[in-house]
This record gives structure tokens, C-alpha cells and sequence, in this order.
């Protein structure tokens, strides 16, 4: 781990194996390899870890979300939406989940999905500026002017 904190993956990465290599059932091992993999970039080799690690422990919600978030950047869209639901269904208390589900329902056009979604976002964390700022664009995107607005004018007070 103290590599990956140095930002030095590839010798991360090969430190993980090597622990998987000794203990192939750690799903934690294969996640924080699965991280590595994603900040060089290589998400077929991050996915690849995830699902490893889900095959260990499935009902993980950070392993969907990891995954998820790999998938959004290879642009397989209903795929990291598919994960982020399930990383909510396992933890409805996962903010990140709601807020990442928001933002493809905002990219795809679906502003009352995205509403809805930064709207939970906000109730679990009330300060979370993003959740803010991205139901503002929801609001005046679906033509609510005086909602987004007023989402505008929460995020700048809480960007203070």
C-alpha cells in the first residue's frame, strides 16, 4: 500500500500480486490492485481485479462502485449504471453510489433520475458541494429555474 500512496503503481501493483500469490483469497488485496490498475489507467485489468475480488466477497458495495466507476471511464455506460445500483441495493448509505448514478442520468438526459439521486446524495451528506452544483444542472435542464438556482447559491455557500 505504501507505494500506491507514493503514487509508484507499477511497483504497487506488483507488491499486490505478490500478496495474491500468497493469499489469493483476500478480495481487499484484489481491490487495492484493481485501484493501481485504474490510476495507470488500464481499466480492463481494474475490472478484471473487481471482479475477482467479487467472486471472493459479492456483497462488497465499494468493489461495485470501483468497478462502476472503471466501466464509466471506458464509456460502457450501462454497465457502471448497473453497478452503481448494485453498490447502492448492498449499501444504501453509499453517497458516492448516488452521486456517480446521478451524473449518467444527467449526462443521458434523465433529469428526474438525477434529481432524485442528488437529492439522496445531499440527505446523506448534507455538505457534499457536487450533489449540489449537479441537481442545480438537473433543475434547469428540465426547466425549473428557481430550484436550480437556489442549488446554485447552496453550493457556492458551502464552497466557502
Amino acid at each position: 500500500m505504501a507505494y500506491a500512496e507514493k503514487r509508484d503503481y507499477n511497483r504497487a501493483i506488483a507488491d499486490y500480486s505478490e500478496a495474491i500469490r500468497l493469499h489469493p483469497k483476500q478480495a481487499r488485496v484484489y481491490y487495492l490492485r484493481g485501484l493501481a490498475w485504474g490510476a495507470k489507467g488500464n481499466h480492463d485489468q481494474e475490472i478484471a481485479d473487481y471482479d475477482a475480488a467479487l467472486r471472493i466477497e459479492p456483497n462488497r458495495a465499494d468493489i461495485y462502485l470501483g468497478r462502476g466507476l472503471a466501466y464509466d471511464d471506458k464509456q460502457e455506460y450501462k454497465k457502471a449504471l448497473g453497478d452503481f445500483t448494485e453498490a447502492i441495493r448492498r449499501d444504501p448509505t453509499l453517497p458516492m453510489a448516488y452521486q456517480m448514478r446521478g451524473q449518467l442520468h444527467l449526462r443521458q438526459g434523465d433529469f428526474a433520475r438525477a434529481i432524485a439521486d442528488f437529492t439522496e446524495v445531499i440527505k446523506l451528506n448534507p455538505t457534499m458541494v457536487p450533489a449540489y452544483a449537479n441537481r442545480a444542472k438537473a433543475y434547469r435542464a428540465s426547466g425549473d429555474a428557481k430550484k436550480a438556482a437556489s442549488d446554485e447559491r447552496r453550493a457556492q455557500e458551502l464552497s466557502k
